[in-house]
């Protein structure tokens, strides 16, 4: 019996030494397997590699991992180069806009420059042509006779004739013919040249309602001129050829103007007093 159990013990272990042997083999086995497939699939994707790069049979490995390397750095500078190209690309067209929009803006300064340059001379023309100066010069030109005429009637003594109109030369001495300036002639000459300027202005608004309004016209000159002033007042209402309104808070020139024109009559001549204010 001893010796049966014996036996049965033994190939019992041998047995089991035997079964993890065959299945150790046969993991090592299932390894060799997928290896072997792993190395067939490499062969492959080597095997398209080797045609896609044209690579010869005979190249290692080793140089084929070299060029592999090398395409892939190659690669990697082509698509920084494309990403930078990308972003020329867009760079280029944002300045494209803005050089057209510039270009857009240019051609419209240049038409409002030109509109400009236009209506500088167009302006310039006016203020040659048209100026206030030479508007004033031309107005005084037509009617210097008239002013010329009436300063030597209101004017007493007359030692002065007319200039130029100018500051240099606005009235001329007729002994010596000296020119004088504005500032080198009296109050009284500077006023009864302006009281002959305004009248023959007056005279010469042919189309203009036959009235001379005055105010107080006199308070410069001297007694003399007062006279002749009034005279030839008298002397333009008496051709009938314009209506005078005489206003002054003088009451000796207003005593002295009804004198010179009340011979008139009622009729004609009318005098308005005015209550004084306290």
């Amino acid at each position: 019996m001893l010796g049966d159990v014996l036996e049965d013990e033994d190939w019992l272990c041998g047995t089991a030494y035997i079964v993890r042997h065959c299945t150790l083999y046969a993991q090592q086995i299932t390894a060799l397997e997928r290896a072997l497939r792993q190395m067939e699939s490499a062969l492959v994707e080597l095997d398209v590699l080797s045609r896609l790069l044209q690579v010869a049979p005979s190249t290692s490995v080793e140089e084929l991992q070299v060029q592999l390397e090398s395409c892939l750095l190659a690669f990697n500078r082509a698509q920084h180069a494309l990403q930078a190209d990308a972003g020329a690309r867009v760079a280029l067209e944002q300045k494209t806009h803005e050089l057209n929009t510039a270009t857009a803006n240019l051609a419209a300064d240049t038409t409002t420059r030109g509109n400009l340059l236009r209506a500088t001379e167009a302006l310039s023309k006016i203020v040659e042509q048209h100026s206030l100066e030479r508007a004033t010069a031309e107005a005084f030109g037509a009617i210097k006779g008239k002013v010329s005429a009436i300063f030597a009637q209101i004017h007493t003594p007359q030692e002065y004739e007319l200039g130029d109109f100018t500051n240099e030369s606005l009235v001329i001495r007729r002994d010596n013919k000296q020119a004088h300036a504005v500032n080198q002639v009296s109050t009284g000459q500077r006023a009864a040249l302006a009281l002959s300027i305004f009248l023959a202005l007056n005279d010469s608004a042919k189309s203009a309602p036959p009235v001379i309004l005055i105010d107080d016209p006199v308070a410069h000159i001297d007694d003399l001129n007062t006279l002749s002033f009034l005279d030839y007042l008298r002397e333009i209402v008496i051709r009938g050829r314009k209506q005078v309104f005489f206003s002054t808070a003088d009451i000796r020139l207003a005593a002295l103007f009804q004198r010179k024109f009340e011979f008139m009559g009622s009729n004609r001549f009318k005098r308005i007093s005015l209550p004084l204010l306290n």
